[in-house]
């Protein structure tokens, strides 16, 4: 696995994590670029060595590419795609681009990433209703399905309301004192969240999805009860 990531604290955290995690060898040093990067032609073509080299060496099958970035993955893609050698292997990334229309919406983005099969996990929502009041709210609005950012968002903006009518007071620390109490009752758009030390959700599900065909799909699920994967 050949990381390329944005080096800002959200970047860096997620490199770490997933390389502790992952059970085959992620490539060290990986590509790190500043997060006001806006041409990347460079990287793009150091990445291409780099793959190359590790296509002549393990093969294809072998070789892929994680990708963490925000909006600015399609300028990327776009520079990447000029290197045949980076659409001959498969491609990942995070919920950061999961269902992001633009990367679907631009020709040779929507082409290079069906050919790398591009796949990521993003927080799967609940079955509940308020995550199909906002399904159905941004379907109509937008005429795309919700990214999972939208029900964090929603989650988030009811969580702090919640917390804020319960102290009467707005003073962001001791909002966050009484926020695992808050969380502990709230179900929403993610369903039943549970903090763990470090503030995230520590029992989420998480969703499967990819390009394919030019299409965002659906491919599958993590289930965090039992650990497990279920693809389609």
């Amino acid at each position: 696995m050949v990381p390329v990531w944005r080096g800002d604290v959200w970047g860096d955290g997620l490199y770490e994590a997933g390389q502790k995690e992952f059970e085959g060898t992620v490539m060290d040093p990986g590509i790190r670029y500043k997060v006001d990067t806006e041409e990347f032609s460079a990287p793009a073509k150091d990445l291409a060595g780099r793959v190359q080299g590790y296509v002549d060496e393990y093969g294809a099958e072998n070789v892929a590419v994680w990708y963490m970035g925000f909006s600015e993955m399609i300028q990327f893609v776009q520079d990447a795609s000029i290197h045949e050698i980076l659409g001959d292997v498969r491609w990942f990334g995070s919920g950061s681009n999961t269902k992001e229309i633009e990367l679907i919406n631009d020709a040779v983005g929507t082409e290079f990433l069906s050919d790398a099969r591009f796949t990521m996990v993003h927080a799967a929502p609940s079955q509940g209703p308020a995550a199909d009041k906002l399904f159905r709210h941004v379907k109509d609005d937008l005429g795309r399905q919700p990214s999972s950012y939208a029900h964090t968002a929603y989650d988030a903006v009811w969580i702090t309301g919640l917390a804020i009518s319960k102290l009467q007071d707005t003073d962001a620390l001791k909002i966050r004192e009484i926020l695992p109490d808050v969380v502990s009752r709230y179900s929403g758009a993610l369903g039943s969240i549970t903090f763990n030390e470090a503030g995230d959700n520590a029992k989420a599900d998480y969703e499967v999805w990819g390009v394919r065909d030019g299409q965002w799909g659906y491919l599958g699920i993590y289930l965090n009860d039992n650990d497990s994967i279920t693809l389609d």
